[in-house]
């Protein structure tokens, strides 16, 4: 498995933080996606992290919170449950992208596209959800 931890992956997340917000309300240069059952999607992960038991949490590389902002409890660690990328027909499960931020940069980035099972075997757990654009396990 590669990981990117190069000075020019850091500089990447940096700039894409502000863009995070828009990915996931489909607005800005993600406004006219096709993305087939994307909004209910993102309510049932949402739906998902609000039903979870109260505990404390550790936000790791979330973005701007728009999912920790929906947890029970306190920040710092209670369990790990964790979203991610949904793999589906016709993309490779591991592959480097080129992004364009909305500055106009361009990025070379590692991504992982997951089934619910293989990401709770990797963690040791249980799968949580199992969708078209997310999956969700804990362990």
């Amino acid at each position: 498995m590669a990981f990117a931890t190069d000075a020019a992956t850091h500089v990447y997340y940096e700039r894409r933080a502000a863009e995070y917000d828009d990915w996931w309300n489909a607005t800005g240069l993600f406004a006219s996606r096709e993305r087939p059952g994307w909004s209910g999607e993102v309510g049932a992960v949402v739906h998902l992290v609000r039903d979870l038991s109260p505990a404390r949490t550790l936000d790791v590389a979330c973005g701007t919170g728009f999912l920790t902002r929906h947890l029970p409890g306190p920040l710092v660690v209670g369990e790990l449950v964790v979203v991610d990328s949904a793999l589906r027909d016709g993309i490779e499960p591991e592959q480097w992208q080129e992004r364009t931020l909305n500055d106009g940069s361009r990025h070379r980035v590692f991504k992982r596209f997951l089934t619910a099972d293989g990401l709770a075997a990797e963690i040791g757990g249980e799968p949580l959800l199992s969708g078209t654009w997310f999956v969700a396990a804990r362990a």
